[in-house]
């Protein structure tokens, strides 16, 4: 629970967010305080060294003073999705494709030993689902130049023999996924 109306806090497992708007910025020491006087009647203890702070804003406001308890960083990753403070998602897609690309050596070391059938199935339920994880909640804010990173990747890996000839194009998948969550 928040102290503020305005502010709203997410947990998820050893993970916690704090969403303050810009216009209540003011209420980070006290979140800060609340949480961390919660968090000793639980018997847990706040890790100063994984508290970080994250400002989303456009291009012509300020952003709001730091707060000396807080480091404040460009990217955040959560729960598994590396976010900067732009929403362009680029760096968390350039990650995901070279883990990709390295995976593309397993899924070469399957195909040498005559499971070709194998490392096309591996490559649909790994390597897609990586492609495809969280694609939903940023896929709008990425750019063509983004998107191409992913297209390039899929095209190599069915050059390779890696995918069908048939797969659908990113944008498609990202499509499919998105249909996958509203059945």
């Amino acid at each position: 629970m928040s102290v503020s109306d305005l502010n709203r806090y997410f947990k998820y497992a050893d993970d916690a967010y704090l969403i303050v708007p810009y216009s209540n910025a003011s209420t980070i020491p006290a979140e800060i305080a609340h949480h961390s006087s919660w968090a000793a009647n639980c018997n847990l203890k706040l890790n100063p060294s994984k508290t970080l702070e994250i400002v989303f804003s456009r291009k012509r406001l300020l952003s709001p003073p730091p707060n000396p308890s807080v480091t404040r960083t460009e990217t955040l990753k959560i729960l598994g999705i590396t976010v900067d403070n732009k929403l362009t998602f680029s760096e968390h897609v350039k990650s995901t494709v070279t883990s990709c690309s390295q995976s593309l050596y397993a899924l070469r070391l399957l195909r040498q030993h005559g499971m070709l059938e194998t490392s096309m199935t591996v490559f649909r339920v790994t390597l897609i689902s990586k492609l495809l994880y969280a694609s939903h909640s940023g896929w709008g804010f990425t750019s063509s130049a983004v998107r191409s990173q992913i297209e390039a990747f899929l095209r190599r890996s069915k050059q390779l023999c890696y995918c069908n000839k048939d797969c659908p194009d990113s944008e498609s998948l990202a499509d499919s996924a998105v249909v996958v969550l509203e059945c």
